[in-house]
């Protein structure tokens, strides 16, 4: 049988592999016994349906293999601290800015965009206050 560590380990290989967009992180809490995975950019993180779809199947593997253990996937923004990680695995398309997505029929679309007219009005004020 796998540790946790080998099993997080493969894991994040995995996904990394499967999207080649994402950095993948992980550190280990002692003290809560927690493993905290994080997943970056957030944008790919909350919005792709695959990568969501992926970590609740590696979630349900997790506390079916380790039920005395914990995990909790996150991305930049949360509160947790992930200065020292352990393993950090980054795709190769990670910071291209580039998220590719599989489109089956391929049409144009149009669209309209409204844009604010700005006013010919240029003039404006600066108030400054001394400070003592």
């Amino acid at each position: 049988m796998k540790s946790t560590k080998e099993y997080i380990t493969q894991e994040l290989k995995s996904l990394v592999k499967e999207f080649d967009q994402i950095k993948a992180s992980y550190r280990y809490d002692r003290l809560c016994e927690t493993f905290y995975i994080q997943i970056l950019p957030s944008k790919f993180y909350k919005e792709s349906e695959a990568l969501i779809e992926r970590r609740f199947d590696i979630l349900d593997e997790f506390l079916d293999l380790f039920p005395n253990e914990s995990i909790v996937f996150l991305t930049e923004g949360n509160l947790i601290n992930m200065d020292s990680v352990e393993l950090c695995v980054q795709g190769k398309m990670y910071g291209t800015n580039k998220f590719i997505s599989k489109v089956s029929n391929y049409k144009s679309f149009n669209f309209e965009l409204e844009l604010p007219v700005p006013s010919n009005d240029l003039s404006y004020e600066n108030n400054y206050a001394l400070a003592a």
